[in-house]
């Protein structure tokens, strides 16, 4: 069970342990552009499995389907479209340029 506490194959489901472990792999300041281009790739591309569910995030993602919901529904709609956003983040940073993401890193510590 993916929430339980200090063994996760037994137990309560424990959501403040899981989140308090997942934190830990929280990125620092020193985390660029290019360190998230390829973990992306590598988490998503670089095996079946991520192919997988890269593929399932983008269809919850509601990337292959119309946002509009009948009958109409604003609130179902900017609910579809918030998953969209987050699947086309996604796919922004596996199709990024990585010479144009370095460029921009090398351009962001000239100017200061």
């Amino acid at each position: 069970m993916i929430f339980s506490g200090k063994n996760p194959s037994v137990g309560n489901p424990d959501p403040v342990a899981f989140l308090e472990r997942l934190g830990q792999s929280r990125v620092g300041p020193n985390y660029t552009d290019i360190d998230r281009y390829r973990d992306f790739r590598r988490v998503f591309l670089d095996t079946p499995r991520g192919r997988r569910v890269l593929w399932q995030l983008l269809e919850m993602g509601n990337l292959f389907a119309p946002i509009a919901v009948l009958p109409a529904d604003p609130y179902a709609a900017y609910h579809r479209d918030g998953a969209r956003n987050l699947a086309l983040n996604i796919m922004a940073i596996l199709n990024a340029d990585p010479n144009a993401i370095a460029e921009n890193q090398h351009g962001e510590t000239d100017d200061e």
